[in-house]
């Protein structure tokens, strides 16, 4: 969003304000730096650090979203830093990227994994193609949206998933 002009109809890891349900939040640390709306991935059985997804690594498991933080300043601006205290959304609605060579028609309603291959030009995104891609226990909940050079889409999580990494 700018301070001056039109808002941005979208922002990565923006909540979608327009759900009425509960939404589940945690604060964790950091294992690394993240953007708002990277999906996060958790130790299985130590969900207080925070890791980026790795699909060669099999003791990851799928734990949300990074949200937007007020908390941004100049130097770190949409950036949750290594090592520093982090927002992780596990169940509600959120913006987040989608992988451009995903089927993108009428992908509303359909189930979203997470591209988890650190090669891959997606990597990060969200996508509707099963194959290769983390199952996040996650769902698309509208069609994506052209925000810059960014399409976002809403995501719908449903919780911590202890999925399986490639489906």
């Amino acid at each position: 969003m700018s301070a001056y002009g039109s808002q941005d109809a979208a922002l990565p890891g923006l909540l979608d304000g327009l759900f009425e349900k509960v939404i589940t939040t945690k604060i964790v640390q950091a294992g690394e730096s993240f953007e708002f709306g990277d999906p996060v991935f958790y130790d299985q059985g130590d969900e207080n650090k925070a890791y980026q997804g790795d699909n060669t690594d099999a003791s990851l498991v799928f734990g949300g979203v990074c949200p937007i933080s007020q908390r941004s300043t100049v130097t770190t601006e949409a950036v949750y830093e290594a090592y520093a205290s982090m927002n992780v959304l596990e169940r509600g609605r959120v913006w987040v990227r989608i992988a451009g060579a995903s089927d993108l028609s009428g992908v509303a309603n359909k189930k979203a994994y997470v591209v988890d291959d650190p090669n891959d030009a997606d990597y990060g995104k969200f996508s509707a193609t099963s194959t290769d891609h983390y199952d996040a226990n996650a769902w698309f909940r509208s069609e994506p949206v052209l925000v810059g050079s960014e399409l976002l889409i809403i995501v719908e999580l449903q919780g911590l998933n202890a999925g399986s990494s490639a489906t």
